[in-house]
């Protein structure tokens, strides 16, 4: 069970590349994003270790959701996000980013994944093994075609595109506070929707149909 957790983001990954053709510079090249996409998920990780003690768990709205957003993609999808925009920002293109940005983003949730599968938390088995990698996916999902979609923009729709971008990963934080407050199969269906709907945004780019 606990492997499939830890596979979800990786399954993710070659999913999403394997949709686009082959890089000129070979699949190596693919390696730097995804390390250094690690490294960032692993600084965000340092910052949500550092407030768990501060952050505790609370059965009321206001709580459950603090300590959601900084346990789940919240927090670090807003910090990765908002720095890849920096960084691609002054280096504009009219091709896809897509593969490259869900290796960065992909990269950074791994670390998290990874925590949440050597770190047992009692009465959360089944949100973490099963529920928490369908919310993952699905904000990555939507979180790399929305900042790609703002690379590729010009003028007002780009900016608009950036702010879906960073503030989209605070509103999918009220999915595990859906599985909190509300039945479960509710946050699993809207969750799935999220991931097909986001998925067949990317493939459609893939084959060129959104340029």
């Amino acid at each position: 069970m606990f492997l499939f957790l830890i596979l979800a983001v990786p399954a993710w990954i070659y999913t999403v590349v394997s949709l686009y053709p082959r890089p000129a510079r070979g699949w190596r090249g693919l390696i730097v994003p995804l390390l250094l996409g690690f490294v960032a998920g692993v600084l965000c990780l340092t910052v949500t270790l550092g407030l768990l003690s501060r952050i505790p768990f609370g059965a009321e709205m206001g709580r459950a959701f603090s300590w959601a957003w900084w346990r789940g993609p919240g927090w670090m999808l807003t910090v990765v996000s908002a720095g890849l925009i920096t960084y691609y920002y002054f280096k504009p293109t009219s091709y896809s980013r897509i593969r490259e940005l869900s290796l960065w983003l992909g990269g950074a949730a791994l670390a998290y994944i990874i925590w949440y599968a050597v770190t047992p938390e009692s009465g959360f088995d089944g949100y973490r093994l099963f529920v928490a990698p369908l919310i993952w996916l699905s904000s990555l999902s939507l979180e790399v075609w929305l900042v790609d979609r703002g690379l590729r923009s010009d003028g007002w729709i780009s900016w608009l595109f950036y702010t879906a971008s960073v503030l989209i990963p605070t509103v999918l934080t009220f999915l595990p506070v859906m599985y909190l407050f509300l039945p479960g199969v509710i946050t699993i269906s809207v969750s799935l929707v999220l991931l097909a709907g986001s998925m067949v945004l990317i493939y459609l780019d893939s084959r060129g149909r959104l340029s």
